[in-house]
């Protein structure tokens, strides 16, 4: 692993924004993304689980070209998958997952690439920025299995796609369901 790829991934983590609260006179973070090597933390946010396969996907993160891209662990592999450019790829370094100490501020919206515009004032949780595009983390019930990926949002006109691989394919759609934080009072 390069330097510069440990430093970009670094660098990039660093702009996340995390949600806080005051819990008993400690800050509590709601959510981070802890280095994933392989195995899963205890407290990694479950996206699914498939019976069939007795397979939990979690939710990943990526660090493609010096960008940070959604993707999808699944607890029986140790890689990452993810799309890029119509491509199904894979990772096992720079390679992040999605952990909580508060599973239940979390909760996935559905929604359709018309009506997603409705939700961007909520708390969604950001998957990627840039000046003129937002990514946020999707997933979808295909077949009786659960697919994780981006959706990819253009500003100004806040339309969300869905971009997931199933199987070696990669596809889209304009239905799918994103994650949001729920926030309290506390």
């Amino acid at each position: 692993m390069c330097l510069r790829s440990v430093f970009m991934f670094s660098l990039i983590n660093a702009f996340y924004i995390h949600q806080f609260h005051q819990l008993e006179n400690d800050q509590v973070e709601d959510y981070y993304w802890a280095d994933y090597k392989g195995i899963i933390p205890e407290d990694a946010l479950s996206a699914g689980y498939i019976p069939a396969n007795e397979t939990t996907y979690y939710i990943a993160e990526v660090l493609h070209k010096n960008s940070l891209v959604p993707g999808e662990i699944h607890d029986s592999d140790k890689k990452a998958y993810y799309e890029w450019a119509n491509e199904r790829l894979e990772a096992t370094g720079n390679v992040k997952i999605f952990c909580t100490k508060r599973p239940q501020m979390f909760q996935w919206i559905q929604t359709t690439n018309e009506d997603f515009k409705t939700l961007i004032e909520g708390n969604l949780v950001l998957g990627k920025y840039e000046s003129d595009t937002r990514i946020y983390i999707g997933r979808k019930q295909i077949a009786n299995n659960v697919v994780i990926g981006k959706v990819h949002v253009v500003l100004p006109d806040l339309k969300g796609i869905f971009y997931y691989l199933f199987g070696e394919d990669v596809f889209f759609s304009y239905s799918f369901e994103v994650l949001s934080y729920l926030q309290d009072n506390l």
